[in-house]
């Protein structure tokens, strides 16, 4: 990537961004600090501003945080390519994950790949089920040693999921979808079929979701879902009270069944 290439990208990376010129100050009189502490510091002066809004300005009603918190971590990324966000888990998750045939449900926020990143740290494989390919740069950006594999929702999705779970993968699925992105409701659901998938293969099913800290440390909040005993409707409906527990608000979250769209 040329200069004038790489400019436009900052430039487009910065838009979203406010307060702007405090933030490029900032930038500019830290840069021979190491990057994850510039990024801890850029990120208090961009939370202030944003912390306590509660409008939503995803189709998917993603919090203002966690895009901010995006858009940040790749506006630093342009800057310092060594840059690696920072992101935790419970350890006493990572001993379950590795008992035995795993799979979490999450939603997409546009941090989906730090719960991959989280175990990728911890040694332990994962694969990601998404409606399209995963995004290199996304990906880079957390400094994975073992790149999780991506499982595209199509009609083979089961087939690879089963496959990469055989190999020992931990499966990592957004189950939330837009019915009609382009209609006027565009109502947001979470899939059934997902939660019918791991009875049917008997994993252990985990609900998970990233919470950001306040020197923006993404915390990876993985907990155990009931998958037993009860019908994939109802695991559905445990799924979003867990998501409206953690975003602390209602997500406005139907149940669905989802079906690839060549079927």
């Amino acid at each position: 990537m040329n200069y004038r290439a790489r400019l436009r990208v900052i430039r487009r990376r910065f838009r979203p961004l406010r307060p702007k010129g405090r933030l490029l100050l900032y930038i500019v009189r830290n840069w021979r600090s190491p990057p994850g502490d510039i990024f801890s510091g850029a990120w208090k002066i961009v939370d202030n501003v944003t912390a306590g809004t509660s409008i939503r300005r995803n189709v998917r009603k993603m919090p203002v945080r966690h895009i901010q918190h995006y858009n940040l971590r790749q506006l630093i990324k342009s800057f310092f390519p060594e840059f690696v966000p920072q992101v935790s888990i419970d350890p006493s998750v990572i001993a379950a994950l590795q008992s035995g045939p795993s799979v979490i449900a999450t939603i997409h926020s546009r941090s989906e790949y730090a719960i991959c990143a989280a175990l990728d740290k911890a040694g332990l494989a994962s694969a990601v089920i998404t409606a399209v390919r995963m995004d290199p740069i996304d990906v880079d950006n957390y400094g994975f040693g073992t790149a999780p594999i991506c499982i595209l929702r199509d009609r083979n999705v089961f087939l690879e999921t089963r496959a990469a779970l055989k190999e020992g993968r931990v499966i990592i699925c957004d189950v939330d979808y837009v019915l009609d992105k382009h209609g006027p409701a565009r109502s947001l659901y979470v899939s059934a079929s997902f939660f019918a998938f791991q009875q049917a293969v008997k994993a252990k099913l985990y609900f998970g979701y990233t919470n950001i800290s306040e020197n923006g440390q993404i915390g990876c909040v993985v907990v155990p879902g009931s998958g037993e005993g009860i019908s994939p409707e109802e695991v559905a409906r445990e799924f979003i009270e867990f998501i409206d527990r953690m975003q602390g608000a209602k997500s406005g979250l139907r149940i669905g069944t989802w079906r690839p769209e060549s079927s």
